[in-house]
């Protein structure tokens, strides 16, 4: 419930000024699937109970489903890239954002170099 709560004062805090924000509290039954390592993450929301007519009244049924999977996926992958990368670095030391950025400038300054040695070559 904490976090539900957490969520919705987010969700109110972030509306732009002069917009209504409708809240609407229901039970959902959720399918999660997670594959490679969290890269992948499928959701399937169904509302269930009494709260399908409070919800269509606020915003059509099929849109808030899609909007509350994307949601959850989205949050999924989040906290499993999180818990992955922290995983890494205390197992190995190795910091995986800052390896991803050294390997992304080493490509950078080796595309560079190769361009540098056709142009002087004449084959560019």
């Amino acid at each position: 419930a904490g976090q539900a709560q957490a969520f919705k004062d987010n969700l109110h805090a972030s509306a732009a000024d002069g917009n209504e924000t409708k809240s609407v509290v229901v039970d959902i039954n959720l399918d999660l699937g997670v594959r490679k390592a969290g890269e992948e993450v499928t959701t399937a929301v169904s509302i269930v109970g009494d709260a399908l007519d409070r919800v269509d009244k606020v915003i059509p049924v099929k849109t808030a489903t899609i909007w509350v999977e994307q949601a959850i996926a989205n949050k999924v992958k989040e906290v499993i890239t999180a818990w992955a990368k922290e995983t890494v670095k205390n197992k190995t030391g190795v910091d995986v954002d800052r390896a991803k950025q050294a390997a992304t400038q080493a490509k950078d300054q080796a595309k560079d170099l190769a361009d540098q040695a056709k142009a002087k070559l004449g084959l560019s």
